[in-house]
C-alpha cells in the first residue's frame, strides 16, 4: 500500500561508491592511476589503521605504513606515471629506489617518507589482492618488496583467500565510528550490500572462486540489483497511498490532496493517426475513460473514511480544481449540503482563534479551512505589526523578510545570502567608476581610491615620460600612479598595494570583505609565495591559504611549466654543489671553487654530471613516447639513441643543447663573482625564524615587524681588491636606510639571484620576468633584507632574476652607489628603480636617499602593509584578467564568471 519513492541504485550512496572505487583501483586501463591513489590517500573508504597491518617496522618502530601526498605527486610527475596495466610495476620500482636526495629536505625525512609511502602502497595492494588484475599480482611477486631505506623485508597484512573472506575482513576493519559520526544513513546502504553478498555466496558458492575483473563484474551485478534502503519510518497506523491503491480500504481519517487540474489531469491521451470516431469504434483510448476513472476514485476516497480532510487549491485562480472535484463542489452547493463540509474541531480552537488555520468562505455556499499562520500585534504606541507564525519553510522566509524590512535582526543567514547575489553587480558598478581620462601628470588621491586591481596600477607598462613632467622620484607627491598622455607617452607607477577600496556601507557585504572586523585574526606563517598571493588579491590569499579552498592540481600527460622549472632548478643546484664541492643549503666559506669554471672541469664533463642528475630526477626522459621525446629534445637537445649510447658508457662527457645546455654554458662563462650558497634557508644561525623590522621614518607614521620563511636560490659575493671582504668593514647589520653621502661600512658585497623559467623569450621580451620581480613582486626584496639581517656585515648591492628559456640571461638591478659589477656577471642592468623610488620622508628638493635602498624599503613597506591588512581580516577581491584567469580558487570566489577574462 505504501507509495514507492523514486528508486535509487545503491551505487548512489557515497559510502558504497567509495568502496567500489577502492575495489576498482587495481583494474582496467586506469589501474593505479595517481589521481585514484591520491583520492584514497586523502579521502578513501573509511578503514581503521589496523587494515594496513599491526606489524612493527623491522628497523624503525616509529615508522608506519602511511602515505605522503607530496611524495606521491612528486613520483607521479617525475616518472610520468599515468595509470594502466603496468602502473603498479612502475610505482613499486620507483618507490623501491634509494633516491633520497633533495635540494632542501633533510635526508632522514626523505628516507622515512619514502619508505612509509612504499609500505602503505604495498599493504593496500596486499589487502586488495582478490580484486587485482594479473599485471598487479605479477608486480607484487617480484623482489621489490624490500624497504627502500632499511633494505629489510616489510611486514604486510595477510591476504584474503577469496572475495567472501575479503568482505568478512572488511566488516572487521571498517571504521564504523567515523561513518556514524559523518553520515549514519550510509550504514544501511553498506549493510544491504554486505547482506546481499552473503546471500549470493550461499545461493551460488562458485562466486568464491572469482577474482580480479570477474569478481568485480559479479559485484557490479549484485549492486545493480540493489536499491538504497528507504529512510522512511514505518508506521502501522499510517499509509501513504494513491487513489487507486485506496480502493477497498477503510480508515478513520483520510487526507486527500492533489485535487487540482494540474496535479490530477483527466485529459485522454492522443493516439496518432486515429480520430475520435475510429477510437470509439475500435474501443481504443476512449476519450472519457480517464474522467470516468477519476470520478470513481475520488468518490471512493470520500467514502472510505469517517472523516475526510481535503487540501483544496481552488481558491487560487492559476491552479483551478480538476473537473471531477469541481463537479463534487458544484453538487454540494446545489444540494445545499454545506453541513457536509463541517469544520474539524481539532484544527480550530474556539478559545484561541489563531492556531495556524482559519475558517474561510470558499464561495457563497461553500466554506472550508485554510492555512493562516498570521497574527496582527498591537504595540503600546498604537502601531500594528503583521507576524507570521507558521512552521513551514515559506513561513520562515516570509517572517525573516518582514523582520528585515523593519530593520530587525533575524538570526538567520537569509539576509547575507540574499545580499551576496548583488556582489557581482556592485563590482561592475565600481569598475565603471574607475578613472577613464584623468587630468594632470599622475592620478590624484580621489582617482587612486577608485582603482580595483593591480592591472589598474600599470606597474609593468613601458613608460616614456613627456617633456616637462617630473619623474616619480622628483614628483611633489609620492608614491604616484601614472597615466597615458597620448602619442605613445606614459608616466610610470609606483606600487601602492594593498588596494583598499572604500566600504559600501552595506554591513553584510562590508563585513565579508573585512571592513568591520574588530578582532585580529591568528597570524599566518608568511613566505614570499604566500605573501605574493595575498598581494595579488586578498580574497585569493584568504581562500587559498586560510580556507584551503584551492582546486586540486590536475595530472596532465604533458609536463607543465612549473614542473619544468623545478627540474631545471634542481638539476642546476645539484650540479653546482657537486662540482664546486659543498652541500646544498650550506655556506661555501672556503671558496676553493667559487664558480663552475674554477673547478677545473671541461664543459662536457660538467654537462655529463648535469645529465646524470636530470635522469635521476626525471627518468622518464629516456622513454620512447611522444611526450618524453619532445621534452628530451627541449631540455637536453638529445635524441633517444644518443642518450642510450651515453648511458651505456656513463660517465663519459657529453655536449647538451636545449634549455639545460644553454644554462650550463652560461654558468661556465661567469668567473667574476663567487657563489656563497645555494638554496639557503631563510632563518637565523640558531635555526629560528627570521624577523624583518621596518623602522618608522622621522615624522611619518608606519613601522612593521614580521617573520618570513623561504629559500634563496643563489647568493654570490663580489670580490674586492684583496679578497672577498672589504678592509675596514664592520660586522654589523647594514642599516635599511642609506644616503648617498653615508660611508659604506659593510664587509662583503652580495648579489641575490632567483632562477625563473620562461617561454621563449620572443624578440623584445627579454627582461620582462626580471621587471615583474622588481616592480610587482616582493620576493627579491624580502630575501635581500633577510640575508643582511642573518649575516651582519653583508650588504646586498644587486638582485635580479635569471631567465631560463631557450637561452639563459642573468638580469640584475644594481646599487649604483657602489663600484660597478663586471658585465660578465650579468646580461643586463635594467636600471628600473633609479627614476622611481625615494623614501616617504624625502622632499623632491632634497633627494639624498640611494634609489636602490629606497626601493628596498618600499617593497618591505608594501609587504608589511599587506601582512597587517591580512591579519586584520581584509579579504576583499581585487579581480583582474591576469589574476582571475589562472586563479586556483576561482570556483570558490564567486566572481569567476564575471572577471575570469578581466572586466567586461
Amino acid at each position: 500500500w505504501i507509495v514507492p519513492k523514486q528508486v535509487e541504485n545503491i551505487l548512489s550512496s557515497p559510502l558504497v561508491h567509495s568502496l567500489n572505487r577502492l575495489i576498482s583501483i587495481g583494474q582496467g586501463d586506469n589501474s593505479w592511476a595517481p589521481e585514484n591513489i591520491l583520492v584514497e590517500a586523502k579521502n578513501g573508504f573509511p578503514v581503521s589503521s589496523g587494515w594496513f597491518g599491526d606489524n612493527t617496522h623491522p628497523v624503525n618502530p616509529d615508522w608506519q605504513p602511511r602515505p605522503h601526498l607530496d611524495l606521491l605527486e612528486e613520483v607521479a610527475h617525475g616518472l610520468h606515471i599515468r595509470g594502466g596495466p603496468h602502473a603498479m610495476s612502475q610505482w613499486l620500482r620507483a618507490l623501491s629506489e634509494a633516491r633520497f636526495e633533495h635540494p632542501w629536505i633533510p635526508i632522514e625525512e626523505r628516507r622515512q617518507a619514502r619508505e612509509e609511502t612504499q609500505w602503505w602502497l604495498l599493504c593496500m595492494a596486499n589487502r586488495l589482492s582478490p580484486w587485482l588484475d594479473e599485471y598487479s599480482l605479477s608486480a607484487l611477486q617480484r623482489d621489490e618488496l624490500l624497504g627502500c631505506a632499511s633494505r629489510q623485508t616489510l611486514p604486510l597484512p595477510s591476504k584474503a583467500t577469496n572475495i567472501i573472506d575479503w568482505f568478512s575482513s572488511l566488516i572487521h576493519w571498517t571504521d564504523w565510528q567515523q561513518i556514524l559520526s559523518a553520515n549514519p544513513a550510509e550504514v544501511g546502504a553498506l549493510r544491504s550490500l554486505l547482506d546481499a553478498v552473503a546471500r549470493s555466496a550461499n545461493i551460488l558458492p562458485s562466486i568464491e572462486e572469482l577474482s580480479g575483473i570477474e569478481a568485480k563484474d559479479a559485484l557490479i551485478c549484485i549492486m545493480e540489483g540493489l536499491s538504497l534502503p528507504s529512510p522512511r519510518i514505518e508506521d502501522a497506523l499510517l499509509r501513504v497511498l494513491t487513489p487507486s491503491q485506496a480502493l477497498g480500504c477503510d480508515a478513520d481519517l483520510l487526507i486527500l490532496c492533489g485535487t487540482s487540474a494540474t496535479a490530477w489531469p483527466v485529459s485522454s491521451p492522443i493516439v496518432p493517426w486515429m480520430d475520435l470516431d475510429d477510437r470509439l469504434k475500435l474501443g481504443v483510448a476512449r476519450p472519457d475513460a480517464v474522467m470516468r476513472s477519476s470520478r470513481h476514485l475520488i468518490r471512493n476516497a470520500l467514502a472510505v473514511a469517517a472523516e475526510v480532510l481535503i487540501l483544496d487549491t481552488s481558491i487560487i485562480e492559476s491552479n483551478p480544481p480538476g473537473t471531477h472535484w469541481a463537479e463534487i463542489l458544484d453538487e454540494a452547493g446545489k444540494e445545499k449540503r454545506q453541513q457536509w463540509l463541517s469544520s474539524p474541531t481539532y484544527l480550530i480552537d474556539e478559545g484561541q482563534p489563531i492556531t495556524g488555520w482559519k475558517w474561510v468562505e470558499l464561495s457563497e455556499s461553500i466554506r472550508g479551512i485554510a492555512s493562516a499562520p498570521t497574527t496582527i500585534e498591537q504595540h503600546k504606541n498604537g502601531n500594528f505589526n503583521l507576524c507570521i507564525n507558521g512552521t513551514r519553510f515559506r513561513d520562515s522566509r516570509q517572517s525573516n523578510g518582514l523582520a528585515a524590512l523593519q530593520g530587525q535582526q533575524t538570526g538567520e543567514v537569509v539576509q547575507g545570502a540574499a545580499m551576496m547575489r548583488w556582489q557581482k553587480h556592485l563590482m561592475e558598478e565600481r569598475n565603471l567608476r574607475r578613472p577613464k581620462n584623468p587630468e594632470g601628470n599622475y592620478l590624484n588621491s580621489e582617482e587612486i581610491s577608485a582603482l580595483l586591481s593591480k592591472e589598474d596600477l600599470n606597474l609593468l607598462n613601458n613608460w616614456r615620460i613627456p617633456d616637462g613632467v617630473p619623474e616619480p622620484r622628483s614628483n611633489p607627491t609620492w608614491p604616484v600612479i601614472g597615466k597615458s598622455h597620448g602619442g605613445g607617452r606614459r608616466t610610470p607607477s609606483v606600487d601602492i598595494r594593498p588596494l583598499s577600496p572604500p566600504a559600501l556601507q552595506v554591513e553584510i557585504i562590508d563585513s565579508r570583505a573585512g571592513h568591520n572586523l574588530a578582532e585580529q585574526r591568528s597570524a599566518l606563517r608568511w613566505s614570499a609565495s604566500r605573501l605574493h598571493d595575498w598581494l595579488d588579491c586578498p580574497r585569493k590569499g584568504w581562500l587559498k591559504h586560510r580556507l584551503k579552498a584551492s582546486s586540486p592540481d590536475q595530472l596532465e600527460d604533458d609536463m607543465d611549466g612549473r614542473l619544468r622549472g623545478i627540474l631545471v632548478h634542481d638539476v642546476l643546484t645539484l650540479t653546482m654543489a657537486e662540482v664546486m664541492g659543498f652541500e646544498v643549503g650550506e655556506m661555501n666559506d672556503l671558496m676553493i671553487h667559487p664558480t663552475l669554471s674554477s673547478a677545473g672541469m671541461s664543459l662536457e664533463e660538467v654537462m655529463a654530471i648535469a645529465l646524470s642528475h636530470a635522469l635521476s630526477i626525471a627518468p622518464w626522459l629516456s622513454r620512447e613516447d611522444a611526450v618524453a621525446s619532445h621534452r628530451r629534445k627541449s631540455m637536453l637537445g638529445l635524441e633517444l639513441e644518443e642518450l642510450r649510447r651515453w648511458e651505456d658508457c656513463e660517465p663519459s662527457p657529453v655536449m647538451l643543447t636545449g634549455r639545460l645546455g644553454a644554462l650550463i654554458r652560461r654558468e661556465m662563462a661567469i668567473s667574476e663573482t663567487g657563489i656563497l650558497s645555494l638554496e639557503w634557508d631563510v632563518k637565523t644561525h640558531n635555526g629560528r625564524r627570521l624577523s624583518i623590522e621596518v623602522p618608522e621614518l622621522k615624522g611619518i607614521e608606519g613601522s612593521w615587524s614580521f617573520s618570513i620563511s623561504g629559500r634563496i636560490d643563489r647568493i654570490e659575493v663580489v670580490p674586492q681588491d684583496d679578497g672577498w671582504t672589504r678592509k675596514g668593514g664592520k660586522k654589523e647589520i647594514v642599516p635599511l636606510d642609506l644616503d648617498t653621502d653615508d660611508e659604506d661600512c659593510s664587509l662583503r658585497h652580495i648579489i641575490i639571484r632567483e632562477l625563473k623559467t620562461i617561454e621563449g623569450p620572443k624578440s623584445g621580451d627579454g627582461g620582462k620576468r626580471h621587471k615583474r620581480g622588481i616592480l610587482e613582486e616582493v620576493q627579491l626584496a624580502l630575501y635581500a633584507r633577510a640575508w643582511e639581517i642573518a649575516n651582519p656585515g653583508d650588504r646586498v648591492i644587486a638582485i635580479g632574476v635569471t631567465e631560463v628559456g631557450e637561452e639563459t640571461n642573468h638580469w640584475l638591478e644594481v646599487d649604483e652607489s657602489v663600484e660597478a659589477i663586471s658585465e660578465m656577471a650579468m646580461d643586463g642592468d635594467a636600471k628600473l628603480v633609479e627614476a622611481l623610488h625615494r623614501r616617504r620622508d624625502e622632499s623632491p628638493d632634497d633627494l639624498v636617499s640611494i634609489p636602490f635602498r629606497a626601493w628596498l624599503r618600499h617593497r618591505l613597506e608594501v609587504s608589511g602593509r599587506t601582512i597587517e591588512a591580512a591579519e586584520s581580516g581584509a579579504v576583499h577581491p581585487t579581480p583582474s584578467s591576469s589574476s582571475c584567469g589562472f586563479c586556483p580558487v576561482t570556483s570558490a570566489c564567486g566572481l569567476d564568471e564575471l572577471f575570469s577574462g578581466g572586466f567586461l
